[in-house]
């Protein structure tokens, strides 16, 4: 980690002012450059993540594959799909899902894929002490969609973001999201997920039981999130990378 710091500090500046283009992944990423380093507005240039696949919402027995696999139920369980390290904010996620009611926790595991990153080995132990909770390792993209169709709700708790690929996969499964209120996710997500201050823990309880018990909103979420998916259609990210190159 030393390490990695030194050489950020030693190049990373030198970089950006020897780029004739800067791309980024967010409107929120490139404010962040421009307040910090000495930047003219018109070399940063935005493009959005797109979607690693044609994502769509799937039935039930078209994710038996990966529901059998796993040992889960359809829409029967939360979901959590990020690199285990401190920024994803597993800490405060897992004290979350403790909060809830037993009866809801028996019902609906926290089921929890991803690389390991740093500090893995401790999110790793705090995740065996919860009860319900389950981390399964890295998912093959090949489960992805059937994955996220299957689960009930997708959690995406991080305290930092460039932009945040996971909640939109979601919505184009068919699956809402709950998800920390940063500059980038108010950027990506807009109102088609719940967005919820990090430092209002009785908020994001509040609207995980709004989407337990309230199907209109549930559906809404569903509908809303769908739609707002298709924008970042798959492809579209180097298509517009191409046009960069093509430019200059």
């Amino acid at each position: 980690m030393k390490e990695e710091l030194k050489l950020f500090e030693k190049y990373f500046e030198k970089s950006l002012n020897f780029s004739s283009k800067i791309i980024v992944h967010s409107n929120a990423i490139k404010t962040e450059l421009l307040k910090i380093f000495n930047i003219e507005d018109e070399k940063i240039k935005v493009i959005y993540e797109d979607l690693r696949y044609d994502f769509k919402i799937l039935e039930k027995k078209e994710c038996q594959e990966f529901l059998k696999k796993y040992d889960l139920k359809f829409k029967k369980f939360f979901l959590i799909i990020n690199t285990l390290e401190k920024r994803k904010n597993f800490d405060f996620i897992l004290d979350i899902y403790q909060k809830l009611p037993l009866k809801i926790k028996e019902e609906f595991p926290l089921v929890i894929f991803g690389m390991k990153g740093r500090y893995s080995e401790e999110i790793i132990k705090t995740i065996k002490k919860i009860y319900n909770c389950k981390y399964f390792g890295y998912l093959n993209d090949k489960y992805l969609n059937q994955c996220l169709s299957s689960a009930n709700i997708l959690f995406y708790p991080s305290v930092y973001e460039g932009f945040g690929i996971s909640p939109v996969e979601s919505m184009a499964s068919g699956t809402p999201v709950v998800a920390s209120l940063l500059d980038v996710t108010r950027e990506i997500l807009k109102d088609n997920a719940l967005l919820v201050d990090l430092n209002k823990s009785d908020d994001w309880l509040n609207n995980i039981n709004l989407l337990l018990n309230d199907d209109k909103i549930y559906n809404k979420y569903v509908d809303q999130g769908s739609l707002h998916s298709k924008q970042f259609k798959s492809g579209s990210t180097v298509n517009e990378i191409q046009k960069i190159y093509t430019q200059e």
